[in-house]
């Protein structure tokens, strides 16, 4: 039973590299006109400290495939992990991505996150009807709001069992 001797311990370090990408961007504060957005440094710096950070702004938020690089434009660069992009229209959906600078590079993109502005309170709307009820279910009808109405929907429907919140049984 022969065993060698250990040798001795030898230390080494790799090489820093570009950061890995931060998180999901998430929307903190909402306003008709503005969002303000906040993201978290990457799980990892790669051995090399994040100075900056680049949020991107995707032109359409309707358009969610075949995405490529022209398709978003900058609009925040610096160390900070918030910021609050202003002049946007109320009840319209944006879309954001970040990413993250240290002095080997850039990261990949965080993946994309979608936000809504805050819109006007709608009208209250009127209480619906009846049309039809059985032992186990109740249909209800009611009359879309006027702007609703304005874009070609007339009105809406809606089956309930009676154990659903959203009906009431009146016993009969």
């Amino acid at each position: 039973n022969s065993q060698g001797r250990l040798s001795q311990p030898v230390g080494f370090l790799t090489l820093a590299s570009k950061p890995s990408a931060p998180n999901l961007p998430q929307c903190s504060g909402r306003t008709r006109n503005s969002l303000t957005i906040k993201w978290s440094a990457p799980s990892s710096d790669n051995g090399d400290k994040v100075h900056t950070y680049v949020l991107e702004q995707l032109h359409s938020a309707n358009q969610t495939e075949d995405l490529t690089d022209d398709d978003y434009f900058e609009i925040f660069r610096g160390p900070q992990k918030l910021y609050k992009v202003t002049k946007l229209q109320p009840s319209t959906e944006y879309s954001f991505r970040v990413s993250a600078l240290n002095s080997c590079g850039q990261s990949e993109w965080s993946p994309l996150s979608s936000f809504m502005t805050a819109g006007s309170v709608p009208e209250t709307p009127q209480p619906p009807r009846l049309k039809n009820r059985g032992s186990s279910y109740l249909t209800l009808e009611w009359q879309q709001q006027q702007s609703a109405a304005l874009s070609g929907s007339t009105g809406g429907g809606s089956k309930a069992s009676p154990s659903s919140s959203s009906s009431t049984s009146t016993g009969g």
